[in-house]
Protein backbone atom coordinates (compact mmCIF):
# COMPACT_ATOMS: atom_id res chain seq x y z
CA UNK A 1 0.00 0.00 0.00
CA UNK A 2 1.18 3.22 -1.14
CA UNK A 3 1.62 6.33 1.44
CA UNK A 4 -0.27 8.47 -1.33
CA UNK A 5 -3.26 5.82 -0.89
CA UNK A 6 -3.23 6.46 3.16
CA UNK A 7 -3.01 10.25 2.82
CA UNK A 8 -5.80 9.82 -0.39
CA UNK A 9 -8.31 8.06 2.64
CA UNK A 10 -6.91 10.36 5.11
CA UNK A 11 -8.41 13.36 3.11
CA UNK A 12 -11.61 11.58 2.55
CA UNK A 13 -11.86 11.03 6.65
CA UNK A 14 -11.31 14.58 7.03
CA UNK A 15 -13.44 16.13 4.65
CA UNK A 16 -16.45 13.88 5.95
CA UNK A 17 -15.39 15.43 9.75
CA UNK A 18 -15.32 18.65 8.24
CA UNK A 19 -18.59 18.62 6.01
CA UNK A 20 -20.45 17.35 9.25
CA UNK A 21 -19.30 19.77 11.31
CA UNK A 22 -19.93 22.81 8.85
CA UNK A 23 -23.06 21.19 8.02
CA UNK A 24 -22.30 21.09 4.37
CA UNK A 25 -24.53 19.44 2.96
CA UNK A 26 -23.34 18.50 -0.67
CA UNK A 27 -20.04 18.10 0.25
CA UNK A 28 -20.80 15.37 2.84
CA UNK A 29 -23.33 13.44 0.32
CA UNK A 30 -20.59 13.55 -2.52
CA UNK A 31 -18.18 11.55 -0.79
CA UNK A 32 -20.15 8.35 -0.51
CA UNK A 33 -20.87 6.33 -3.34
CA UNK A 34 -24.53 6.65 -5.05
CA UNK A 35 -25.48 3.58 -3.39
CA UNK A 36 -23.71 3.88 -0.34
CA UNK A 37 -24.88 2.26 3.35
CA UNK A 38 -24.17 4.19 6.51
CA UNK A 39 -25.05 2.86 9.60
CA UNK A 40 -24.10 5.07 12.63
CA UNK A 41 -26.18 3.14 15.64
CA UNK A 42 -28.66 4.80 15.49
CA UNK A 43 -30.03 4.92 11.89
CA UNK A 44 -29.17 3.51 8.56
CA UNK A 45 -29.27 5.19 5.51
CA UNK A 46 -29.14 3.82 1.81
CA UNK A 47 -27.92 5.75 -0.94
CA UNK A 48 -27.64 9.72 -1.58
CA UNK A 49 -31.43 10.46 -1.21
CA UNK A 50 -31.89 9.14 2.19
CA UNK A 51 -28.07 10.15 3.08
CA UNK A 52 -29.20 13.99 1.47
CA UNK A 53 -32.29 14.08 3.57
CA UNK A 54 -30.91 13.26 6.69
CA UNK A 55 -28.08 15.85 6.75
CA UNK A 56 -30.07 18.11 5.34
CA UNK A 57 -33.11 17.84 8.56
CA UNK A 58 -29.49 17.59 10.95
CA UNK A 59 -28.66 21.46 9.47
CA UNK A 60 -32.08 22.80 9.24
CA UNK A 61 -33.05 20.93 12.72
CA UNK A 62 -32.35 24.92 14.29
CA UNK A 63 -30.54 23.34 17.01
CA UNK A 64 -27.44 25.37 18.05
CA UNK A 65 -24.58 22.58 18.31
CA UNK A 66 -20.96 23.00 18.08
CA UNK A 67 -19.07 20.30 17.10
CA UNK A 68 -15.24 18.63 15.89
CA UNK A 69 -14.76 15.34 14.50
CA UNK A 70 -11.36 14.20 14.35
CA UNK A 71 -10.26 10.69 13.62
CA UNK A 72 -7.00 8.51 14.17
CA UNK A 73 -5.40 5.72 13.75
CA UNK A 74 -6.36 4.89 10.13
CA UNK A 75 -5.68 0.60 9.27
CA UNK A 76 -6.26 0.12 5.31
CA UNK A 77 -6.68 -3.04 3.91
CA UNK A 78 -6.55 -3.29 -0.10
CA UNK A 79 -8.89 -5.74 -1.51
CA UNK A 80 -8.40 -4.85 -5.41
CA UNK A 81 -8.08 -1.94 -7.48
CA UNK A 82 -10.77 0.18 -6.97
CA UNK A 83 -11.79 -1.73 -3.34
CA UNK A 84 -10.44 -1.48 0.49
CA UNK A 85 -11.21 -1.39 3.67
CA UNK A 86 -10.67 0.93 6.20
CA UNK A 87 -10.74 1.28 9.57
CA UNK A 88 -10.67 4.00 12.56
CA UNK A 89 -11.09 5.93 15.39
CA UNK A 90 -13.14 9.46 15.61
CA UNK A 91 -13.49 11.13 18.98
CA UNK A 92 -16.26 13.80 18.64
CA UNK A 93 -15.76 17.42 20.46
CA UNK A 94 -19.48 18.71 20.95
CA UNK A 95 -21.31 21.25 23.05
CA UNK A 96 -25.26 22.47 22.31
CA UNK A 97 -23.78 26.24 22.14
CA UNK A 98 -22.46 28.44 19.73
CA UNK A 99 -18.18 28.94 19.53
CA UNK A 100 -16.33 29.99 21.23
CA UNK A 101 -17.13 27.41 23.82
CA UNK A 102 -14.87 27.78 26.98
CA UNK A 103 -14.71 24.08 27.71
CA UNK A 104 -14.44 20.88 25.87
CA UNK A 105 -16.28 17.59 26.59
CA UNK A 106 -16.06 14.60 24.21
CA UNK A 107 -20.00 13.76 23.22
CA UNK A 108 -18.18 10.02 21.66
CA UNK A 109 -15.80 7.99 20.75
CA UNK A 110 -16.48 5.39 17.64
CA UNK A 111 -14.84 2.51 15.81
CA UNK A 112 -15.63 3.52 12.24
CA UNK A 113 -15.50 0.62 9.63
CA UNK A 114 -16.00 1.31 6.50
CA UNK A 115 -15.54 -0.07 2.41
CA UNK A 116 -14.24 2.49 -0.16
CA UNK A 117 -14.49 2.11 -3.56
CA UNK A 118 -13.27 3.97 -6.95
CA UNK A 119 -16.36 5.94 -8.33
CA UNK A 120 -15.07 7.66 -11.55
CA UNK A 121 -11.62 7.85 -10.81
CA UNK A 122 -12.35 9.33 -7.01
CA UNK A 123 -12.72 7.52 -3.85
CA UNK A 124 -16.05 7.16 -1.94
CA UNK A 125 -17.71 5.67 1.20
CA UNK A 126 -19.61 2.64 0.11
CA UNK A 127 -20.47 1.06 3.07
CA UNK A 128 -19.58 2.83 6.62
CA UNK A 129 -20.35 1.80 10.19
CA UNK A 130 -19.89 3.74 13.23
CA UNK A 131 -20.05 1.89 16.52
CA UNK A 132 -19.43 3.84 19.25
CA UNK A 133 -17.52 2.80 22.29
CA UNK A 134 -17.89 5.85 24.71
CA UNK A 135 -20.24 8.24 25.12
CA UNK A 136 -21.68 11.58 27.51
CA UNK A 137 -25.31 11.68 27.72
CA UNK A 138 -24.68 15.30 28.95
CA UNK A 139 -23.50 16.45 25.38
CA UNK A 140 -25.52 14.94 23.13
CA UNK A 141 -27.53 16.37 20.50
CA UNK A 142 -31.05 17.42 21.63
CA UNK A 143 -32.77 16.20 18.12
Amino acid sequence: MSCCLHCEIGDLHTRFGRALDRGEVDDWVELFAPDARYDNGRTVLHGHDELRAWITRRVASGQVRTTRHVWSGLQLEPIDDRTLTSESIWVCYAANRPSPVDEVSIWSVADFTDTIVRVEGRWRIATRTIRTVFRDPAVAPRI
